[in-house]
């Protein structure tokens, strides 16, 4: 299939800089075992089969009986790096060549490049690929279905927004049926969810040719390939995550990964997200923030009891080189800490340990700052710090008297004040609990807190309008009191008369509602902002549409559904979209520039942009002219 050497030494290198030109392959009536395959000389493949390898001995043979039982209608062609291994890998590489020459090339190094070049080796090699579509996996790791480049390459043929698809794959044992990725249906993962976390295997993917391209200066000194590379790719498109298992994923010590501990893997983590967030939009500037501040967070927590402290100053570094303000990422971390399981089950032996002071006082800052940030309503604050400060003075007062003075020391009074606040309350709620009612003082109060909020909401109004927008008086704002202080909002935007807006205010919620210029809100329509809400310019939403980013939880079945909080994600919608009348828009979703949204639908996930969509639960119908 093609006239490059199959193998070659030092010579590969130059064998791959100037690859064939992409070209319009053949195509057999049915599937048809790769081995099997008689295409004409020179033709181009669909495919190009991409294995990196280094002293995988004992599991490469795995691998590559995996890629040759692939049954297709197109062609294929199977490329291996091995690395320099000091095993018998090479050979075994050698052995496959020498039997299927028409389906493989393959680069033996007598050096190993990845410790010298890191990842831009890899990516220089990816880009060189020649196939339309590119399917990924490592020398110790195999894939178990057949027809699994057949699906990819018909679901990527069939789906032009996908940059590219993934699937679940097998670890442990194949007898135990452990599922690695443990997502149980199929989905489109996005660019918000991988600033998060990584659903994706590498061996289960297959990505466009022309989304390879990964920034080699940014990315050059992360030790991971695979994670900024869907990054990058996502910023085009989705992936499709198919939840069949067609492949098996090895955990052995020989792994880079595997062997570092979890403060190891968190910074390295960390660096690479921080790197990416240089190269982002604002669009998702909260879902990066809340990505880096959960690997900070962890990083810390791991820290402690392993007394690896030399990471804390690095991870600092790092933070200080995102895009994003370093207070922001540090209250998004406190937050993280505040909730985390780990504050509440502190090891009982924390305070002997041999602790850094920085790792101590990073931890405390990042809560202090969540809790005393001036960008949240001091009254969410209250309860936010007291449901925390309670148990852990129960649990480790050391720790909580720690808290405190470094509270004072950063002059946040607020916090203090709060968390003191939120101690009496909790005794005082136990009182309440015994006298069973309320007193008149607390509802004299809070009647003239309401008098006071309806003065703000008609004064917000007024200056509004006064801007060019028109905001119909009957706007109604429930959850917070000043919930108009987390609206930004553009020139010439319309309300309707009865449109609701809910502001959050439980521990849990990070609300923000961004309004463009130009926007069109029916009446009726009910804006419930628990996680950002982000709508672009000139985009329209009908009569009585139902836009919420938050849910119920409903994870135990003894309390009330009311009583266990929310869940939520973020919502972004795009410039010039159009949502009919009685759309119900669901958190987590993102709707594309120019997307249109059909009355009555309900909206459950990502619509790429210039699309028509509709239905419940909404589908693609067509894409627009």
């Amino acid at each position: 299939m093609s006239s490059s050497p199959a193998t070659s030494g030092e010579a590969g290198s130059s064998a791959i800089s100037n690859p064939p030109l992409l070209g319009q392959p053949l195509r057999l009536d049915k599937p048809l075992r790769i081995t099997e395959h008689s295409w004409p000389e020179g033709t181009v493949p669909v495919v190009s089969v991409f294995c990196i390898t280094y002293n995988h001995e004992k599991f490469i043979r795995s691998a590559i009986e995996g890629f040759l039982m692939q049954e297709t209608t197109f062609p294929v062609e199977i490329f291996v790096h091995d690395d320099a291994s000091t095993d018998r890998t090479a050979d075994i590489i050698r052995e496959y060549v020498d039997k299927h020459p028409q389906l493989f090339w393959a680069i033996l190094k007598d050096e190993n490049q990845y410790s010298k070049n890191g990842v831009p080796y890899l990516t220089d090699l990816l880009q060189n690929q020649r196939g339309r579509f590119i399917a990924l996996c490592e020398g110790d790791d195999y894939w178990t279905c057949k027809t699994k480049l057949q699906m990819q390459v018909e679901k990527l043929s069939g789906s032009p927004h996908l940059v590219g698809c993934c699937h679940e794959a097998y670890t442990g044992t194949l007898a135990s049926g452990k599922r690695l990725c443990g997502l149980d249906l199929s989905a489109e993962i996005g660019i918000a969810q991988l600033l998060k976390n990584n659903p994706i295997v590498t061996l289960s993917v297959m990505i466009r040719h022309e989304y390879c391209g990964l920034d080699c200066l940014q990315f050059k000194d992360v030790r991971m390939g695979d994670w900024p590379l869907w990054i990058s790719a996502a910023k085009h498109g989705p992936f499709y995550y198919d939840a069949t298992p067609m492949a098996y994923y090895r955990r052995h010590t020989g792994g880079i990964w595997s062997s570092m501990s979890a403060a190891e893997q968190s910074i390295h983590i960390l660096a690479m997200l921080c790197k990416a967030s240089t190269t982002l939009t604002e669009q998702v500037k909260y879902e990066s923030i809340d990505g880096i501040a959960s690997y900070f967070a962890s990083l810390l927590t791991a820290s402690l009891p392993h007394s690896q402290f030399d990471f804390t100053p690095m991870g600092l570094e790092h933070i200080r080189n995102s895009a994003w303000s370093k207070d922001d990422i540090y209250v998004s971390t406190g937050e993280h800490l505040l909730k985390s399981v780990w504050i509440e089950n502190r090891p009982s032996n924390i305070s002997s340990l041999p602790l850094r002071a920085e790792v101590e006082s990073e931890i405390l800052r990042a809560m202090c700052l969540a809790a005393g940030s001036l960008k949240l309503p001091r009254h969410v604050l209250s309860g936010r710090v007291a449901t925390h400060a309670s148990s852990v003075i129960i649990k480790d007062p050391t720790f909580a008297i720690a808290l405190l003075r470094f509270s004072a020391k950063y002059s946040l009074s607020s916090c203090i004040a709060t968390t003191i606040k939120g101690i009496l309350g909790y005794f005082y709620s136990g009182m309440r609990r015994t006298l069973g009612r309320a007193s008149l003082w607390k509802r004299f109060r809070q009647h003239r807190a309401e008098s006071n909020a309806t003065g703000k909401v008609c004064k917000w109004v007024k200056e509004s309008n006064a801007k060019g927008c028109y905001i119909d008086s009957s706007i109604h704002f429930t959850g917070r009191p000043d919930s108009f202080e987390n609206i930004v909002m553009g020139k010439t935007t319309c309300f309707e008369h009865n449109v609701v807006i809910w502001i959050a205010e439980d521990a849990e919620s990070r609300p923000h509602l961004r309004i463009g210029e130009r926007c069109f809100f029916g009446c009726g329509t009910y804006l419930g902002v628990h996680h950002p809400i982000h709508i672009g310019d000139n985009t329209i939403i009908g009569a009585y549409s139902y836009i919420i980013s938050a849910n119920h939880r409903a994870d135990c079945r003894n309390i009330p559904i009311r009583d266990q909080g929310f869940v939520g994600a973020p919502i972004t919608i795009g410039n010039d979209v159009w949502i009919g009348t009685h759309v119900v828009i669901l958190p987590g979703v993102s709707i594309g520039d120019g997307a249109i949204i059909g009355a009555g639908s309900v909206v459950t996930k990502d619509v790429p942009p210039y699309e028509i969509w509709g239905g419940v639960p909404a589908c693609h119908l067509k894409k627009r002219n």
